[in-house]
């Protein structure tokens, strides 16, 4: 892991001036003896250096990979291993007999924004990952190896889509773009505009001119009762609007209620999609 404190300064005026001898650097000092200020400023300031070298991870190739002659070699200069005299995160250091090829940091190393990185990110055995905001600790992965997510719920698809729709609405798709429907029973229903999918397939946040309509799991819809909990769910006479199912035929019901509406009212209620 990093240093997580402010990285120690010292920088004495003349590093050469003050260093011990060899020989003296090698036989270290007795108990009794006092190092002059000038060896204790240049131990300190080469501490300093290696700890900001290290700690910045500003350290090249040089200081990782050597041959037996400690040298490195045109081929591995010219290939793609070496990028601006960092390693690849692709680059395998075992393949050159690198003893220590871990380069490991806990979380508190990165920065909390704006930091990137590259390459595999490895959740170790009996690792937690947490949200945590002010009013709550909300598991992502658990220690079992399980995705939680406390908050979103179905999974949706991005479709193109006609610009009037709105969150909730049952769609239909019409050979060119999903779209809202006046026909009761549409056997052309393929979902419900989702504002609450954890997870979308075919598409991006920014993506302009598609929507996300749930195709699994649990979404709201507007649906006009009355409805019992458990009824299946089908298109009607109002644009974007579900009712109860009378039919129950093939290709016309696309969920299946999970709350009632007793009187006839519109009302935006949780219900389970299975487009059947």
């Amino acid at each position: 892991m990093g240093y997580l404190d402010e990285v120690p300064q010292w920088n004495p005026p003349s590093l050469k001036k003050h260093a011990p001898t060899p020989k003296k650097i090698e036989e270290g000092w007795n108990i009794d003896e006092r190092p002059p200020a000038g060896y204790f400023n240049w131990f300190w300031s080469v501490t300093a250096k290696a700890i900001q070298v290290f700690d910045t991870h500003d350290h090249d190739y040089k200081y990782i990979i050597r041959g037996e002659d400690g040298a490195i070699s045109e081929e591995m200069l010219q290939s793609n291993i070496i990028n601006n005299e960092h390693l690849s995160m692709d680059f395998n250091l075992e393949e050159y007999g690198v003893a220590d090829t871990a380069h490991d940091h806990d979380s508190k190393y990165l920065n909390k924004n704006g930091d990137t990185m590259s390459g595999s990110l490895t959740i170790g055995r009996n690792a937690l990952l947490k949200k945590v905001t002010s009013n709550s600790v909300e598991t992502i992965i658990s220690s079992d190896g399980r995705v939680w997510n406390a908050v979103y719920n179905d999974i949706a698809e991005m479709y193109k889509a006609d610009k009037w729709l709105k969150e909730n609405q049952v769609l239909v798709w019409d050979g060119e773009k999903v779209t809202t429907t006046t026909e009761k029973e549409d056997k052309r229903v393929i979902g419900v505009y989702s504002d609450t999918y954890a997870q979308c397939l075919g598409g991006q946040p920014d993506s302009k001119g598609v929507v996300p309509i749930g195709i699994s799991g649990k979404v709201k819809v507007k649906v006009k009762g009355p409805v019992s909990s458990g009824d299946l769910l089908t298109t009607s006479e109002i644009p974007g609007v579900a009712v109860k199912s009378e039919n129950k035929e093939l290709g016309t019901i696309f969920g299946k209620a999970m709350t009632d509406v007793k009187e006839d009212k519109i009302k935006i209620i949780w219900a389970f999609i299975a487009v059947i």
